[in-house]
C-alpha cells in the first residue's frame, strides 16, 4: 500500500525509504524532535517533501487531490484545537452523517458524553472524540479493509484502559486489511501490539522491522539516551523497564 523512497524535508527528516506491504499495525518510535510527526504529515499528503517519492496503492501521492486522499486516508495530528462550543454529537456529525459505529463506541466510549460540550471535557475525553471523528471520516473504507490510518501520538491523555482498548481496535483494523501507522512512546504497548516498528533518530529511520528485531535495549538506549532493560515476566511476555543512566542521576 505505501512505499517511501529517499523522502527528505529540510532539517526535519532525511532520505527515508520504507515499504510497508499491504496492511499492518506500525508503531513509529523516537525521541522528541526525531521527525515522527513530520514523517506522518508527509505520508498524509499535507506536507510536501523536498525530495523523494511516496507511492500509495501503486500511485504517486502527487497524483491524488486532497479530496481523493480523504476518501481512504485519515490523519490525527498531534495538536487539536476546539474553536467552537459544539457538543460531541454535533462535532462528530461534521465528519460523518452515519451513527457512531459500535466498534468505535466500544473502544472509545464517547456515547456517555455525546451531549456534552467538547471543549469542556477532560483532555483524555477530548482525545477519544478526536480519534472517533478521524476514524468515522473513512469508516466505510476501513470496513472494506482499504484504509490508511495515521495517528500522531493518539495515546496523549488516555488512561491505561483506553490505551489498550484503542490498541485492540487498531490491531483489529490492521488485521482486516487496513494500514495503521501511529507515533507513540510506550515500548510495552509497542511490544504487545505492533506488527512492525519504525525507530527514528535525528530525522532518519534508524531501524525498522518486527518488534523483536528493533526493540533491542542497546539500540533503544542509543536513541532515547536512558537506561532500558528487557525482562520476561511470568506469562512469558517481554516487558521493558526504563531509568536514567547512573551518570545522569
Amino acid at each position: 500500500m505505501l512505499k517511501l523512497s529517499n523522502v527528505s524535508v529540510f532539517n526535519r527528516i532525511e532520505r527515508i525509504s520504507v515499504d510497508t506491504g499491504k496492511h499492518g499495525f506500525i508503531h513509529v518510535l523516537g525521541a522528541n524532535g526525531s521527525g515522527k510527526s513530520t514523517l506522518l504529515s508527509v505520508i498524509s499528503g499535507l506536507l510536501k517533501p523536498e525530495s523523494g517519492s511516496i507511492v500509495i496503492n501503486e500511485k504517486s501521492i502527487d497524483e491524488y487531490s486532497l479530496q481523493e486522499l480523504s476518501q481512504f486516508r485519515t490523519f490525527l495530528e498531534q495538536s487539536q484545537v476546539t474553536a467552537f462550543s459544539l457538543s460531541v454529537k454535533e462535532g462528530l456529525a461534521f465528519y460523518s452523517s452515519e451513527k457512531l459505529p459500535l466498534a468505535l463506541e466500544e473502544a472509545l466510549e464517547v456515547e456517555q458524553f455525546k451531549n456534552s460540550t467538547l471543549n469542556q471535557l477532560s483532555g483524555g475525553e477530548q482525545q477519544r472524540v478526536h480519534i472517533a471523528r478521524v476514524l468515522m471520516q473513512i469508516w466505510s473504507t476501513l470496513e472494506n479493509g482499504q484504509g490508511l490510518v495515521l495517528l500522531d501520538e493518539p495515546f496523549q491523555g488516555l488512561d491505561i484502559r483506553h490505551q489498550h482498548l484503542l490498541c485492540h481496535l487498531l490491531k483489529k483494523l490492521s488485521d482486516d486489511g487496513n494500514l495503521v501507522i501511529i507515533s507513540q512512546h510506550d515500548l510495552n504497548l509497542c511490544q504487545q501490539y505492533a506488527d512492525s516498528v519504525w525507530l527514528m533518530k535525528s530525522g532518519q529511520l534508524h531501524a525498522s522491522g518486527k518488534p523483536l528485531e528493533v526493540l533491542i535495549p542497546e539500540q533503544l538506549e542509543d536513541v532515547f539516551e536512558c537506561k532500558i532493560e528487557a525482562f520476561t515476566n511470568d506469562t512469558g511476555r517481554r516487558v521493558f523497564a526504563t531509568a536514567l543512566n547512573e551518570l545522569d542521576r
